[in-house]
């Protein structure tokens, strides 16, 4: 099927059409009130050099390249189930993304939470503020270091806010509009071609008829032309009556 004959198919079929539209509508409605919104904030931490890995009375933020692998090892840390389950604990459907801030070179550590509802979002973030305290802790801890030569954090940015976020309610409720006008389609092409389909088979049923009955009067009348003919010949065979063999003898 051409793209013409296809658009002849949704002219003819349009009440289909129509019909599937609506229902696609109402699908697309339901699903938008269905799928529902998320929430998202973020928060940043700066890593700092302990006070005994930099020259006296100098300035830290000239030595953040000294923390660069130790960002590495905590974004790492902190991706772990056992980091974030305390900090999602009691908030079902919670997530977190924690990732090196990929704007700058420096030792920032970004935490994004998405939750399902604002109260969510802010409490999971807080957790996890805490818990990258604990866990810059514990690794230095268990690396032995200790005193002057621990690294910090201190906060470089918090959203007092959340971002609503809508890309999962679009993105599903497209899904549904474009699988109901596909639907649609297609089942304007089957319906349309199956009725052609019958259509022809009428047609070419009748037609064959047409044909079948000039070749059976054909036949009728050379039967009864062939039975005229012999009906003659047998007359003229026929014996003569007496009188007529008397006259003749």
């Amino acid at each position: 099927m051409n793209f013409m004959n296809f658009l002849a198919s949704i002219r003819r079929r349009w009440y289909i059409g129509v019909a599937g539209l609506l229902v696609t509508a109402i699908a697309c409605l339901f699903v938008y009130q269905t799928v529902k919104p998320t929430y998202e904030r973020s928060a940043s931490e700066l890593l700092l050099p302990g006070s005994s890995t930099i020259p006296k009375d100098s300035n830290p933020y000239l030595f953040l390249g000294d923390v660069s692998q130790a960002t590495d090892i905590l974004v790492r840390a902190l991706t772990a189930d056992d980091v974030q389950s305390p900090a999602l604990k009691g908030h079902p459907g919670a997530s977190v993304a924690v990732s090196r801030d990929a704007s700058t070179s420096g030792p920032i550590v970004v935490i994004t939470v998405t939750a399902k509802t604002d109260a969510d979002t802010e409490a999971v973030l807080q957790g996890m503020l805490g818990q990258l305290g604990k866990t810059l802790a514990t690794l230095q801890s268990t690396a032995g270091a200790k005193g002057n030569a621990l690294i910090t954090s201190t906060q470089l940015t918090f959203d007092e806010n959340s971002t609503l976020v809508q890309k999962t309610r679009y993105t599903y409720t497209g899904i549904a509009g474009a699988g109901g006008l596909v639907v649609t389609l297609l089942t304007i092409a089957l319906v349309d071609g199956l009725v052609l389909g019958r259509v022809r088979r009428r047609r070419a049923d009748a037609k064959a008829v047409l044909v079948a009955v000039p070749e059976a009067l054909d036949d009728d009348e050379s039967a009864d032309v062939d039975a005229e003919k012999n009906d003659g010949k047998g007359r003229g065979r026929q014996r003569p009556s007496g009188a007529a063999a008397r006259a003749n003898g």
